[in-house]
């Protein structure tokens, strides 16, 4: 979507949704692909697919402060205040007695629950007795944190609420980057006094006021997504050196980009210079709030396009179809040497007396079979790719009986060969 979007074929795909941030990079029109599997957080897939790095950063995750010293953005995601207000009144008034009551707190205290399940969707007998207790508490409407945990005759260090909330029984809902765009203007779509109380609850919490915590979350925003493009370039462009010790790299990048947006970052005698070699490329509706200050540090343009925020349905219309497709050789050995080829592929087996033979068959059979399984997706006309990576081993030196001081060199031993076809092609709208 980015690319129909911008018409852009290389670049950084940055998209920020409600609860977490995707970042991708493409080359050529075609995105890079991970042998080693997306990364969600600090965790690999491992399955090959496209080169995702996923942070938990979006419009909806949820903002808590650290035992009253600094801000924790994510990676928990959490219904907007603004929007928990507009549909239950009462946590705006939930909200302004937390506020009259200027207490602070180690725990985040602007913090609702609200019943999402339906009754006999689930079954009561797993629950324990304070999980019953809970929905009980929750059922004539939305509760603050230590509103719930009086009614349930409990304290708010003791609310056992996550199995709840993995179950989608209940929501939890705070303050969220979303709140804090109704404060800026940038979002006015609900309750944006609701947001507001939510922001000077929070600043009383880091004895703040509320245009700083404003300017310090916005910052916070852009130093998570800028630390996660730099990583996500390291490793693409580092990872196979082992000698590399990346996360050190990744912190200093994160150090930079911080003092970057203060306004005395210039104002030092080291200024180290980081440049990004394509664009960064913006998708989401949030992300223009965030995208520039990273792309101004990282000495690159950035393209956020007219219709980012609905980039991900141009996408599932424009979107290309990747399908590959691979056939093996192996050689038959007797003690005279190779005897013959043999060629595995998906849907048979075939013998040969020549290597030569044994390729031309399977570029036949590989392109095929990716042909076949692109047009199970959608993709009709297809232009293919075949490449074929012939694998040899290496065979340590033997002694040389004329010069043991030399010893002789063993010619490699030929283990197989893999033929390789990926079809790529548009979905055909008609197919859909």
């Amino acid at each position: 979507g980015g690319l129909a979007l911008t018409g852009l074929q290389s670049g950084i795909v940055i998209d920020m949704g409600g609860t977490t941030s995707d970042i991708a990079l493409v080359r050529q029109g075609r995105p890079v692909m991970a042998a080693e599997g997306a990364q969600i957080g600090s965790w690999r897939t491992g399955i090959r697919s496209i080169k995702i790095q996923t942070v938990g950063l979006g419009g909806d995750s949820l903002i808590r402060h650290h035992k009253n010293t600094h801000l924790v953005i994510g990676p928990r995601r959490a219904a907007p205040l603004s929007w928990a207000a507009g549909r239950y009144p009462q946590v705006l008034e939930q909200l302004e007695l937390l506020l009259q009551a200027e207490r602070k707190h180690t725990v985040s205290l602007a913090e609702f629950f609200y019943r999402v399940d339906k009754p006999g969707k689930h079954s009561s007998e797993s629950l324990t007795c304070q999980e019953q207790r809970i929905l009980d508490a929750l059922a004539a409407g939305p509760l603050s944190l230590q509103n719930l945990a009086d009614k349930t005759g409990s304290t708010i260090y003791n609310m056992k609420t996550e199995r709840l909330e993995q179950q989608e029984r209940i929501m939890r809902c705070g303050l969220t980057p979303t709140d804090i765009m109704h404060l800026t203007g940038d979002y006015p779509a609900w309750q944006r006094k609701a947001a507001e109380i939510g922001a000077d609850i929070m600043a009383l919490q880091l004895s703040v006021t509320r245009e700083d915590l404003v300017a310090e979350v916005q910052n916070k925003v852009k130093e998570m997504l800028g630390s996660a493009i730099i990583e996500m370039l390291l490793d693409h462009e580092y990872s196979e050196d082992p000698g590399q010790g990346l996360s050190g790299v990744v912190g200093l990048g994160r150090t930079l980009l911080r003092q970057h947006m203060q306004p005395d970052g210039q104002d030092r005698f080291l200024q180290p210079e980081m440049a990004c070699a394509v664009p960064l490329i913006g998708l989401g509706a949030p992300i223009h709030l965030f995208l520039p200050t990273v792309a101004r540090f990282m000495r690159t343009t950035i393209n956020i396009p007219r219709h980012a925020a609905v980039a991900n349905a141009v996408g599932a219309i424009t979107g290309q179809v990747m399908a590959t497709a691979e056939v093996l050789i192996k050689p038959r050995y007797a003690v005279s040497g190779i005897t013959g080829y043999d060629g595995f592929s998906k849907a048979r087996t075939c013998h040969f007396e020549t290597h030569d033979h044994a390729v031309a068959w399977a570029r036949e059979q590989a392109e095929q079979e990716a042909r076949r399984a692109a047009a199970e997706r959608g993709a009709k006309q297809a232009d293919v790719q075949l490449s074929v990576d012939r694998r040899d081993a290496a065979i340590a030196a033997v002694r040389n009986e004329t010069d043991p001081v030399r010893p002789q060199s063993a010619a490699p031993v030929y283990l197989e060969t893999v033929v390789q076809a990926k079809a790529i092609g548009r979905i055909d709208l008609a197919w859909l």
